[in-house]
């Protein structure tokens, strides 16, 4: 997943509509409105059991979500952030920075002269393993318990760290442990995220992803051991 946060002033949602056949074009071609709404009752005038009532609503656009049409790549365009998210099969960290610049290529006019308030990226990487009775064997950071402490056995776990990589920067990571038809399924998911503030520039984005990336490496095997490592190759 990469995302940008940035300064919102004088933009409406619609501004993105213009966009709406190159963004089609690069292999988004569904479309969907997100629309937020809520409702308004005044519960004094509610008599019970069953009536029509009146009630106040207020609905709005909030974004535009585009998708392809395996609905594995998609993007959510709002006024305030950009969010492309790839579940297809991983192509390479080039083939990943080239779809975000095609995207943000098409959206120039818009972003240019704007101030990107944060940049991000993550990735959540799965394991499957038929037994997983010693964590340790495959992860150098992991949750423990005292012996014999634990009355029931374990079914699933998860825990969650925060790494503060910079003043500007910082890591999420979140694992978890399930078990899904005598499979255990281990994720571990990586967040990584610099709040530095630029002028939107393709050429700095591609610079701080790169920053991105090399944080999202040395966790990712700061996190894991070389037995696993094997195992993916």
């Amino acid at each position: 997943m990469f995302q940008i946060h940035f300064d919102s002033s004088n933009l409406k949602l619609e501004d993105f509509s213009k966009f709406d056949n190159s963004i089609k074009e690069l292999g988004f071609p569904k479309r969907a409105d997100g629309i937020e709404a809520s409702l308004n009752v005044d519960q004094s005038r509610i008599p019970l059991g069953k009536s029509k009532i009146s009630a106040t609503s207020d609905a709005k656009l909030i974004h535009y979500s585009y998708s392809s049409d395996d609905n594995k790549k998609k993007l959510t365009l709002s006024v305030s952030n950009i969010t492309y998210i790839d579940e297809s099969d991983y192509e390479g960290w080039e083939r990943f920075t080239d779809s975000v610049i095609n995207i943000l290529s098409k959206l120039d006019s818009i972003l240019e002269h704007r101030t990107i308030k944060r940049t991000s990226i993550r990735f959540l990487n799965q394991f499957n393993f038929d037994q997983f009775d010693d964590p340790t064997e495959y992860f150098k950071v992991v949750i423990s318990s005292t012996e014999d402490s634990l009355s029931y056995p374990l079914a699933k776990y998860a825990f969650k760290t925060t790494f503060k990589v910079s003043d500007v920067s910082h890591a999420v990571v979140n694992h978890f442990l399930d078990r899904v038809d005598e499979r255990y399924i281990y994720i571990l998911d990586l967040d990584i995220l610099n709040s530095r503030n630029y002028e939107y520039a393709p050429s700095i984005i591609l610079e701080l992803l790169s920053q991105l990336r090399e944080v999202k490496n040395t966790i990712f095997f700061d996190s894991v051991t070389d037995k696993l490592i094997e195992l993916c190759n």
